[in-house]
């Protein structure tokens, strides 16, 4: 079963990929301290596949953000 590329998938990935470049830091980076592979990662910031609640609150966590802001508002993705 397919996953559809909604609207929040778009953000969350839009989100992580801001976020990772901010930090200057790699897919590889990013999946070591989360826990998955760098191929998620990418799915994630392509929005192929949404991450779990539990590694949304990883990111945050690794990235000193708060969950809400980072992933489920436009905010954080207004400025490009």
């Amino acid at each position: 079963e397919e996953e559809k590329v909604t609207k929040n998938n778009i953000r969350i990935a839009e989100n992580i990929t801001k976020l990772r470049k901010e930090k200057s830091e790699t897919q590889m980076q990013l999946a070591e301290a989360v826990g998955v592979s760098n191929k998620t990662i990418s799915k994630w910031e392509t929005a192929e596949s949404e991450p779990e609640l539990s590694y949304i609150s990883t990111i945050a966590e690794h990235y000193e953000v708060s969950m809400d802001l980072s992933l489920y508002t436009s905010d954080a993705a207004d400025d490009k």
